[in-house]
Formats: C-alpha cells, structure tokens, sequence
C-alpha cells in the first residue's frame, strides 16, 4: 500500500517535529531544566482549552492528529517523548516508593481491564480512548515527580505563564458578559473563542492558586501576581458548570485551612491589606463592561456583573436535566454492580438509561462520576487500588507541608495538594478520566506534590542530584 505525495509530506514533517522534540527534550533533562518540559505540557494544555473550549471540538491538526480512524492527541504524542528522552539523558529510576508502587499498580490493572473490554465485544474505539488515561495520568505523573521541588517555584519558569494567562482570562471575562465571540487566524478555526469551557476553567484555577500560594510566600509578595492569580480563579465562575466551582471551593478551602494553621501563619507573609487591594482590582474587572454598556447606551436586562451566569450555573433548566439524567446513569450502575462487583465489566462497556429530560433511553460509556465509572470499569478492587495511591499521596502533601525545613518544598506540596483534592472532588461529578487535559492535569499535580514529598524525605531540595527522577533516593548517611 502506497501513501499519497501528500500524507508523506505530513509523515515527514510529523517525524521531523518529533525528532526535534525528543532532542530538546534531552537537552534540558541534561542541563538540569526538567521543569521546562512540563511547563511546555502544562503551556499547551493552556493554549488548547483556550482555543477549543468542548475538546470533542478540536479539528484536525496539530492538536489532533488522525490516524487510521483513531485520534491521536497532543500529549499522545508529546509524554511519550518527554519520558523517552528522560531515561535517555537520566536514566531509570534507581527505586519506587509505595504511593508510585500502588499508582502503577492500578494502571495495570486498569491496563487488563482494557483486555477484558476487547475480550467482552465492547467498542475497540472506546476502549482505546478510555485506555489513554493510563498515559495521561500516569505519564504525566513520571514526568512532573522527577522535576526537583524547588524548580516549581522558579520564578523563571512556570510562574511565567500566570500573568499571560491572567490576561486571557481577563479578556474571556469581558466577552462572557458582553457576549462576544472573537474570531482568531486558527488552523481549522477557533469559533468559540470568548467561553471560559469547564476544562479552562479548572486549568486556570490550578494556574491561580499556584499563583497565590507562590506569593503568600514571598517577602514582599508581587500585588500584579496575585491578582493575576485572583482573576484566574474567579473566571472559573463563567464555566457555567457547578463542577469546575465544586472543585474551585474545595481547592480553596484547602489552602484556607493550611493558610489558618500553625504552619501557614509561619510561612504566609500576605497582609489583609494587600489581598483588599487586589479584590478591588478584581471587583474593578467586572465591573468594566457593566460601565461600557451605560457610556454607549446599551441596554441590558440585568446590569449586575455574574448574575445571569451563575443563575444559569445553579437553577438553569439544561443542568437540572443533566442532574436528572446521572441519576438515571447510577440507578443502571448500581443494578449492573449487583452482578460483577470484583473485576467489573472492563473498558468500553456502555450503559442505556432514560434521559428524562430529553424523554428518549441514551447509551453512554460513562456516567459523570470517576468512581462509578471506575466500579462498572474495573470493579471494587479497581477503584481500591486508585483510591488508595490518592489517599497516600495526599497525606504526603499535608505532612511535607507542615514539617519540611525549605519553605518552597512546603508550598510546592501544599498547593498541589490542593489542586489536587479539587480535582479528584469535581470527579465525583465528572468523568475527569475521559477528559485529555484534567487527566494530564491531574497527573502533573499529583507527581509535582510527590515530588515535594521526597524532597522532604530526602533532605534535598534538588533531586536530580541523583538520576532516582521517579522517587528521590535516601540521602546518605552520615
């Protein structure tokens, strides 16, 4: 079979981007700049959910790449190559702690069940595309946990992207309430341009409150960082999805809770003055387009910034029918589990269910709940051995934040943490594992917060003295 000039063409630049990838990959794994690698992952992440708020939207083109009937994604492509050239300019790693042991535990498990899918007759495209959470969490987990804690507070690196993204945020918050679409030069085109989708909106609030945790801890902290940071996290309220501010609240409640303890009050440097500063900028923000329409005369039927918007998050008539209709997908669930509650069904089973508010039976291979799906997936011991990995590795976090000595490995810990927690609440309510960036974002946090941890056992802030970049290797005794 003979591919077209064309497709060849495609394949060579494809294979030339990929090649000049891995060596640059290689390059800052060998300087010691790991962190520049997910920065890249997390960066693109950003700009993809900027551009196609629904990811079911995303053309075909670098960003999703068609192959034989299968979409191949970005990160498909690019954490494969970040970890082969790891072990390229690293090499393995020299041990394993028990939260990756029982991370990867699961993935494998999650891997037969995938087995068990295709031995049941389910759907070989759906047990693909469910299958790729074990690259997007687990991949990216490997890649963020050999980054060395105290690179995350580099200054130089990802806290770079925080104002930048801040003003995109700024700019989708205007045209949310101005209703404005803006067209950009995109290849296959950018639409919907202007909506803050519910994966931005989780990507951002991770952004933010990465931002605030950074300056909280900074003497003097930056007024410009945090209320980047504050923008960042109150976009979230223009998703119009309850789930992206389920996650948001838990999130912020997290830090709220360490920032009131014994070791926030230690390490927090913010004044009440300085955070009332930054809420005027941000109440100043929105109230922006509410004083463009009176100077122009435009007539609006509620002049009140965010009120339309969060009525439609809580009481609008589309989200009461999707809550009607999981209740549906959960009553199936929990019939289904009655009968295979062990090993499950595998990947890619589908269940149908009456969508009430749609008055018609649907099929779905989901139910908007990472537990449930991971019950009718992979059984009790599939979701035991998720939640135990998770549980591991949240104690980690807390106990890095309040007892390591370099207060950058304490923040690094508590503010993934945190992000974390909000990320694995809003899964109760949304089938994260099936959405490309949160599950990458999920892994990235989670590996980030591992890393904290083991600097910590370590008694090193720079792990890579060691090529150990899955776990940090005991430091030696004296």
């Amino acid at each position: 079979m003979t591919l077209p000039v064309d497709k060849l063409v495609l394949v060579g630049i494809a294979a030339a981007a990929g090649w000049v990838l891995f060596t640059w990959c290689v390059a800052q794994e060998r300087r010691g700049r790991a962190i520049d690698v997910v920065v890249l992952v997390f960066a693109l992440v950003v700009v993809e959910s900027v551009l196609w708020p629904n990811q079911q939207d995303v053309p075909s083109g670098p960003f999703n790449i068609g192959v034989g009937g299968y979409s191949v994604r970005l990160p498909d492509v690019l954490l494969p190559l970040a970890l082969a050239a790891r072990l390229t300019a690293v090499g393995r790693p020299r041990r394993v702690g028990w939260p990756a042991f029982w991370l990867m535990t699961f993935l494998a498990w999650y891997a037969a069940l995938g087995v068990v899918g295709l031995l049941e007759g389910h759907r070989v495209n759906e047990v693909v595309f469910e299958a790729k959470a074990i690259l997007y969490v687990g991949g990216a987990f490997a890649l963020a946990v050999g980054v060395p804690a105290a690179d995350y507070f580099d200054l130089r690196r990802l806290p770079r992207l925080v104002l930048p993204a801040a003003a995109i945020a700024a700019l989708l918050v205007f045209t949310a309430q101005r209703n404005q679409v803006i067209d950009l030069p995109v290849p296959g085109g950018a639409p919907q341009f202007g909506e803050v989708g519910a994966d931005l909106a989780s990507v951002f609030v991770a952004l933010g409150l990465f931002a605030l945790a950074l300056e909280f801890a900074r003497r003097p902290p930056r007024l410009a960082v945090i209320a980047g940071g504050t923008v960042l996290l109150v976009s979230a309220f223009f998703a119009e999805q309850r789930a992206a501010l389920l996650g948001l609240a838990v999130s912020f409640g997290a830090l709220g809770l360490a920032w009131a303890g014994k070791a926030g009050r230690r390490r927090f440097s913010v004044t009440p003055t300085e955070l009332m500063l930054t809420a005027l900028a941000v109440v100043t923000l929105f109230l922006v387009p509410s004083v463009l329409n009176a100077l122009t005369g435009k007539y609006v039927e509620d002049p009140l910034p965010l009120a339309d918007t969060l009525d439609a998050t809580f009481f609008g008539e589309g989200n009461e029918q999707s809550a009607q209709q999981r209740v549906g997908q959960l009553d199936v669930v929990r019939e289904m589990f009655r009968h295979r509650p062990v090993s499950g069904y595998g990947l890619g089973r589908e269940i149908t269910y009456y969508a009430t508010g749609l008055g018609r039976f649907e099929t779905i291979a989901l139910t908007h709940n990472i537990y449930t799906d991971l019950l009718m997936r992979t059984g009790v011991v599939g979701l035991g051995l998720f939640v135990v990995p998770m549980v591991m590795l949240l104690l980690d976090a807390r106990r890095t934040w309040r007892t390591a000595i370099d207060e950058r490995v304490a923040v690094v810990a508590l503010v993934f943490g945190a992000i974390a927690v909000g990320l694995l609440a809003k899964g109760g309510v949304e089938s994260i594992l099936e959405k490309v960036r949160l599950a990458v974002l999920l892994g990235l946090v989670l590996g980030a917060a591992r890393s904290a941890a083991c600097a910590r056992a370590s008694g090193r802030t720079h792990v890579l003295e060691t090529p150990a970049w899955s776990e940090a290797a005991p430091a030696p005794v004296p």
